[in-house]
């Protein structure tokens, strides 16, 4: 959390560089089936206090695909499909939901990615009520352009959709 950044602050703490190793390793060999995210957004009132009274989370859904594909696609961990099928098929399935897959009566919930995009995280730009993530200015790879709901746009060309 290098100089007591508050928007690295969550419970559990982040760890080491051991244990982000191991936690690629986990997911290059099965044994982590699923990613997901606490997206747990807070105002910055419950940020902007001495450290010790700092609300925990970090607002991370707008954010996770482009970390994820970075650290784990462009990485060479593990190939597209396999990232998205632990973002989306893998936790549908541990949920018992019919979520996550593109069969004929499933729910039209889509995600239209652009894999070779570069992306720089700004929080600013989040449509979440949080803004507080570490990753500000952190420049990935690949980022969502369109999100379908139900068949209906929510998202299109990365802005809401109204």
């Amino acid at each position: 959390i290098g100089d007591y950044d508050k928007n690295a602050k969550v419970n559990p703490p982040l760890r080491g560089e051991a244990d982000r190793a191991a936690v690629i390793a986990g997911l290059a060999d099965g044994t982590l089936d699923c990613i997901a995210t606490d997206h747990a957004p807070h105002h910055a009132d419950e940020k902007n206090v001495e450290f010790d009274l700092a609300a925990n989370g970090i607002s991370g859904f707008e954010s996770a695909f482009t970390l994820c594909h970075t650290a784990l696609v462009a990485s060479g961990a593990l190939t597209l499909p396999a990232l998205i099928e632990k973002m989306s098929l893998a936790p549908a399935r541990i949920l018992s939901t019919q979520l996550g897959t593109l069969s004929p009566g499933a729910a039209a919930d889509i995600v239209v990615l652009d894999p070779g995009a570069s992306c720089v995280i700004d929080p600013d730009t989040f449509y979440s009520k949080g803004k507080n993530s570490p990753f500000r200015g952190y420049a990935g790879k690949g980022r969502v352009v369109h999100t379908l709901l139900g068949g209906r746009f929510v998202v299109r060309d990365g802005a809401l959709a109204v």
